[in-house]
């Protein structure tokens, strides 16, 4: 079984190009109000499967519990002026 990783972002990125699981994400708003959105694709768009959202100043934490499945990939959209994301997650085993 792999380890949980941290990815931090401060611009929409890829966090993993292959099926992985998402333990949760903490969201700064450093500038503004900032936002991630976490959708089940390598690529920008798509479905939000999950998000956090902070005001300018701001935290947000969102773990929901157990860890949420990305089948595909997992690729996430941010907004705000450099806001700091962090997002736990882990490949899924092949």
């Amino acid at each position: 079984m792999s380890v949980w990783r941290v990815k931090s972002i401060t611009a929409s990125a890829q966090v993993h190009d292959g099926p992985c699981w998402v333990l949760g994400i903490h969201q700064e708003g450093t500038n503004d109000a900032a936002t991630v959105s976490l959708a089940n694709q390598a690529t920008s768009g798509g479905t939000r499967v999950m998000g956090a959202a902070a005001a300018n100043g701001g935290t947000d934490n969102v773990f929901p519990g157990a860890p949420t499945e990305f089948g595909t990939a997992c690729y996430a959209t941010l907004t705000g002026t450099t806001p700091q994301t962090e997002i736990w997650w882990r490949p899924k085993p092949g």
